[in-house]
């Protein structure tokens, strides 16, 4: 759990490029192809204009909120340096770690230019795009690696007890963080097992996060239920009141409202693979 104790180190921030290409992605790719396929089929007379219209938003809607969510997330890049640990939160990417279980003997800066055997080579499960690298990889030499990194080829590699790496990109000088972490190690060794404050009460959400995978699970509060139910009452009014030809229109913009709702009263969504890190709170 993070104190107001806790330093807070913040990760080189994306690039204008890796915007650039997100927004390209789910922005402006999706309102050319949506838009020329729902205008062909008004011009075809195949759907009413105002068909075409709420068919549109309900397909760039969705694609709209989910690039700011990755947005969102590739802008909460950090390093939470607590008591006893760390905390590396990098794109839908978090990680806890005891201070003690990091090699910082062996820590170093490294220039990528210079040490190519460290450069992330195959992405297990991580995102990349231009100006923006975060996620588990594998490096050239081999070595399985958490990687948080935007433009820039100067790194902090950090090995760890377990079967993985840290390579980080500090936004201040990367020597200042390995060298806080170290004193940090340092204190932890001479003063011993420090006492954690008790968990503060977490926010309520109307949708939990999926355990595995990305997305929402079932409601966890009545406000939840109330918007599935309203969901699968207009799934059934679309069946039974709603042409064969426009039903999937009208789908569409249900699973858009349902999606909206899920983004804005919803636990923040990330890849998850039923392992609890500990690392929700940092």
């Amino acid at each position: 759990m993070r104190t107001p104790a806790d330093t807070v180190f913040p990760l080189a921030p994306p690039s204008a490029r890796f915007r650039l290409w997100l927004w390209l992605l789910t922005g402006v790719l999706p309102v050319v192809v949506a838009g020329g396929l729902f205008a062909y089929l008004a011009i075809e007379g195949n759907l009413s204009w105002t068909t075409a219209l709420i068919g549109f938003v309900a397909t760039v809607l969705p694609l709209f909120l989910i690039g700011v969510t990755i947005s969102r997330q590739a802008g909460r890049h950090r390093l939470v340096l607590g008591s006893d640990w760390i905390g590396v939160a990098t794109g839908a990417h978090r990680r806890r770690l005891a201070l003690a279980g990091l090699d910082l003997e062996r820590a170093r800066v490294l220039d990528l230019d210079e040490h190519l055997d460290f450069r992330p080579r195959l992405k297990t499960n991580g995102a990349f795009l231009p100006g923006f690298q975060t996620g588990w990889y594998r490096l050239r030499n081999g070595e399985r690696a958490l990687v948080a990194r935007a433009d820039g080829s100067r790194v902090l590699w950090i090995p760890t007890t377990q079967d993985f790496s840290l390579l980080l990109q500090p936004a201040g000088p990367a020597r200042e963080l390995l060298a806080a972490l170290r004193q940090a190690a340092t204190r932890r060794g001479t003063d011993g097992a420090t006492t954690q404050p008790p968990p503060a009460p977490g926010k309520t959400y109307w949708f939990p996060a999926k355990q595995i995978g990305w997305g929402w699970g079932i409601p966890t509060a009545w406000q939840g239920w109330v918007v599935l139910g309203l969901f699968i009452a207009g799934v059934i009014a679309l069946t039974m009141l709603v042409p064969d030809n426009r039903q999937f229109v009208g789908m569409a913009l249900l699973v858009a409202a349902l999606l909206a709702v899920c983004f804005l009263k919803g636990e923040p969504p990330r890849w998850r693979w039923g392992i609890d890190d500990g690392d929700d709170d940092f």
